[in-house]
């Protein structure tokens, strides 16, 4: 327990230890405040306003235009007609502006269902590509599922409020930094037990190598632990203060695995297994960290091999397409948690066997696995070097 305290200790005193976490808050901050500014310049009221005034626009220069042609020519009908269906547009805007800018999201989200069904009965006319017609057919079902519940819009694409926006960090920010900083965090303490690549100054201490590998290995779990939490907790905070928590029964975008379509259920079906696909994702990159650092023994050397290779587990299988098949049996496949939980990945990679119930047996197997692979290799060190004392 000593030595476990004493690892504990050297991580609070090292800079290395704070300057990666201070890293990703602030990145997760900057990227709030990129969300809340892309909100405020295009969200449904600036897109409505801006609609408003192009017709409005369109509309006065029609009837300029219908100014100088005589009643008797074949133009001035089809004049008159485009200014009566913009004043009829002008009229609509109006009326979905007032009830945005009062909340009236009910009335909103109606307004928005009624302009897509107008669109997909005409776009039934018109030959589109499959693409736009799952865009709108999957815009259509969100505001459907918004008019039911009635809450506030939250652009899915920059989400502010605490709940979606940390979500959302799961998918875009964290895959990236929380591997990232986890290793420069494990390889400086895992490395500092090697005076040479030979000499483990740990052999000194009066344990077993099975006991101080364990215990290297807990202090591999409170360390991936404790940067989720501390990456995540003080931006929720900062979020909710802001721009509100946010509701915990938001329908958001998922994909059935059995047949494959989408449809939007609420936020809270998934937010604990893409914690849970999270913590055991950093769980098994922390014992990954461990067994590279014994096997490398150097801190630059197990900092660049690390990175190659988590990272590199993280990015392949999502840009090299013959990777995609396979990528349910990697652990890292797993670190984009929220994209897992909700199905989204599965519908990116076209590949439908992957689950969070299957990702929480392939990261424990992984776990399991290294955890066993690291301490056999630290006993067989440990048994190496008293052979080749004797």
């Amino acid at each position: 327990m000593t030595y476990l305290c004493f690892q504990l200790k050297r991580l609070l005193k090292s800079r290395l230890t704070y300057v990666p976490l201070l890293l990703i808050v602030a990145a997760s901050l900057v990227t709030l405040f990129l969300n809340a500014k892309a909100n405020q310049n295009n969200n449904l009221g600036v897109q409505i306003s801006e609609s408003l005034q192009q017709t409005q626009k369109a509309v006065a220069d029609e009837k300029e235009r219908l100014k100088t042609l005589s009643k008797d020519s074949a133009e001035y009908p089809y004049v008159q007609k485009n200014i009566s269906g913009g004043e009829a547009t002008i009229k609509s805007d109006r009326a979905f502006l007032a009830a945005y800018q009062k909340g009236d999201w009910k009335t909103v989200y109606q307004k928005q269902i009624a302009y897509l069904e107008k669109v997909r009965q005409t776009a039934k006319d018109k030959t589109i590509d499959a693409t736009m017609k799952s865009v709108l057919n999957r815009d259509l079902l969100m505001y459907q599922a918004l008019a039911k519940e009635n809450f506030a819009y939250e652009d899915p694409y920059f989400p502010t409020q605490a709940l979606p926006f940390v979500l959302s960090l799961t998918d875009y920010l964290f895959p990236a930094l929380l591997p990232i900083a986890l290793i420069f965090i494990l390889s400086n303490l895992y490395t500092s037990a090697f005076a040479s690549k030979t000499i483990d100054k740990t052999r000194l201490l009066p344990e077993s190598a099975w006991c101080l590998a364990l215990k290297d290995i807990a202090v591999g779990f409170v360390v991936s632990l404790a940067l989720l939490i501390l990456s995540v907790l003080p931006v929720f905070l900062v979020a909710a203060i802001f721009f509100g928590v946010g509701e915990w029964d938001y329908p958001i975008l998922h994909y059935h695995l059995s047949d494959k379509t989408l449809y939007f259920s609420a936020i809270k079906d998934s937010v604990l297994p893409s914690l849970l696909l999270q913590v055991l994702s950093l769980l098994v990159m922390s014992v990954a960290i461990y067994i590279i650092a014994q096997l490398v023994k150097n801190k630059v050397a197990t900092l660049f091999v690390a990175l190659v290779v988590l990272l590199g587990a993280v990015v392949l299988p999502l840009v090299v397409v013959p990777l995609a098949p396979y990528v349910q049996w990697l652990p890292t496949g797993y670190i984009k948690s929220f994209e897992v939980a909700t199905g989204l990945l599965q519908h990116q990679l076209d590949n439908w066997q992957m689950s969070a119930t299957q990702g929480y047996v392939i990261l424990i197997a992984w776990l399991v696995g290294l955890t066993l692979l690291s301490l056999l290799w630290k006993a067989f060190s440990a048994r190496k070097i008293q052979l080749s004392i004797a």
